[in-house]
């Protein structure tokens, strides 16, 4: 694999993954009526984003060491992907509520893009490469 071709998958995925992560805004409206739920209900599920963060991204940095970038990269975005469809057919805020939550791990992708990258490019050009 090029270092090019890296860099393009790379960037397509993390902008899959971030698409999805930020997913929840366009349907919050009907979705808060569908539910009946407070502007509270929803705070939490809009901060839920960010709930699993910073133990997500220790644990994926440390499985892409192990494991490598992409493989782990493929598994986030495949589960993401599944959380996200499910999140679609939820009939209940609890279930809503964890689709969205294991969806929003999505957000890790940035320590998987991040190392994937920086193992393709010098340091001359990794600022760039990593600000694509």
């Amino acid at each position: 694999m090029t270092k090019y071709r890296t860099l393009l998958l790379a960037t397509v995925g993390f902008n899959f993954s971030f698409l999805i992560w930020f997913s929840f805004a366009p349907f919050t409206g009907p979705r808060a009526e569908e539910f009946g739920l407070s502007l509270a209900e929803i705070g939490v599920l809009a901060s839920a984003a960010i709930w699993l963060a910073p133990f997500g991204r220790v644990l994926t940095g440390w499985l892409s060491d192990r494991f490598g970038a992409p493989t782990i990269f493929a598994i986030v975005l495949a589960y993401v992907g599944v959380f996200s469809i499910w999140s679609a057919f939820a009939e209940s805020y609890a279930t809503f509520f964890a689709a969205r939550l294991i969806v929003a791990t999505a957000g890790i992708t940035f320590v998987i893009g991040i190392q994937h990258v920086s193992e393709w490019f010098e340091a001359e050009e990794l600022g760039t490469a990593e600000g694509i």
